[in-house]
């Protein structure tokens, strides 16, 4: 059933916006996917900046349903909702995330069809781009039993001849970014507080986060009904990446969440705990 709220939002968003060609950060890695005619495709994953587990327009991640198949015929590739569960009517065809550590792991569905082309379909990639990004990537088909399991780290192509087939995940292990993304900026220029990883987690998470300039600076953990659990930061901070480690031996299993403060600006994440 498609979601009015984001039709809505399709409908109104200019038609440059999601017609644009993207700018390509060198933390990214791509997958060019083509059928047995001239129907070629290329989707676009791995991390920026800027990036956050949502829409991200400027990265040209937006709720669109690509028109593909009947009566178009057109070519039709694309990921589906990769960080949470939305209807799969709207789609986009990039995956830029948030860096959040090297333990995380990041599992993208892969969904495509054929133009008038058809079967079999052919998947190919760069294993240099996807090992910058990641320690190891497999491709795996999650339907009927595992057909396809392919290292993308040790192998740069994928021929999927079942007809049958038109879903795989793409999961990446031990994230990691090069020199010019966000592990090492020269400028920080926004308030960010990460996911903490790993989670779920137990009894330890690492939680990171980074400051634009230098301000007084509270982080804590609540538990459901809004207690305060603990204090991890409660002090003047200068600008920077700072890392805070969370000790939840002797808690209870369950969903907790972290606020950082910092002058006007709040964010908050959840987390869980697992025992």
């Amino acid at each position: 059933m498609v979601n009015l709220r984001y039709l809505i939002l399709a409908l109104l968003l200019p038609h440059s916006l999601y017609t644009q060609l993207c700018s390509v950060p060198s933390s990214q890695a791509h997958i060019i996917v083509s059928d047995a005619g001239t129907g070629r495709d290329t989707l676009w994953f791995g991390f920026d900046a800027l990036a956050t587990c949502s829409i991200d327009p400027q990265f040209c991640e937006l709720y669109l349903a690509e028109p593909c198949g009947p009566p178009t015929g057109l070519f039709c590739v694309y990921f589906e909702y990769p960080c949470g569960f939305e209807s799969p009517s709207f789609v986009w065809k990039n995956d830029i995330r948030d860096y959040i550590g090297p333990t995380d792991v990041d599992t993208h569905r892969v969904r495509f069809m054929p133009g008038p082309g058809g079967f079999p379909m052919k998947l190919t990639w760069d294993r240099s781009k996807v090992l910058s990004i990641a320690d190891s990537a497999i491709l795996i088909d999650q339907f009927g039993g595992i057909l396809h399991r392919i290292r993308m780290d040790a192998q740069d192509s994928l021929i999927v001849t079942n007809p049958a087939i038109g879903t795989l995940l793409l999961i990446r292990y031990g994230q990691k970014i090069n020199a010019t993304s966000v592990e090492e900026p020269t400028l920080i220029d926004r308030f960010r507080l990460a996911q903490n990883y790993p989670n779920p987690f137990n009894p330890t998470t690492t939680i990171e986060f980074s400051l634009p300039k230098k301000e007084y600076v509270t982080m804590e953990v609540f538990d459901l009904l809004g207690r305060r659990i603990k204090t991890l930061a409660d002090e003047i901070m200068s600008p920077g990446n700072y890392t805070r480690t969370f000790d939840a031996t002797g808690l209870g299993g369950g969903v907790y969440f972290y606020r950082l403060v910092g002058g006007t600006s709040v964010q908050t994440r959840k987390m869980l705990l697992i025992k």
